[in-house]
């Protein structure tokens, strides 16, 4: 398993319209080409910063066909970033996995 890490700078105004692009474009990728799911964080100075698990590193560098609707809502939400795509991006190698969905 692999993560990846993505920082987002947002437009100042657009926050709303990049928070319903993002995740409908999530659950694109989710559907579509095998990713595990994702998570949006943002830090207190209004960057977001997303965690997305992928089963491999070939599932996630493998090839992916975008429908024309499905673009569009990529689209969407890169219109909303700074710069029109994420800023940075790190893949993360899964070396011990603690996370939880409900405390114990």
């Amino acid at each position: 398993m692999i993560g990846i890490l993505l920082e987002f700078e947002v437009k100042k105004g657009f926050e709303d319209k990049f928070l319903k692009a993002w995740d409908e474009t999530t659950e694109i990728i989710y559907r579509n080409f095998g990713s595990l799911g994702s998570r949006l964080h943002r830090e207190e100075e209004g960057l977001y910063v997303a965690y997305a698990q992928w089963p491999s590193v070939e599932v996630y560098e493998s090839e992916q066909h975008w429908s024309d609707d499905d673009l569009s809502v990529r689209e969407a939400m890169r219109a909303a970033l700074v710069g029109g795509k994420p800023r940075s991006i790190r893949r993360l190698s899964v070396v011990s996995d603690l996370l939880k969905n409900e405390p114990a």
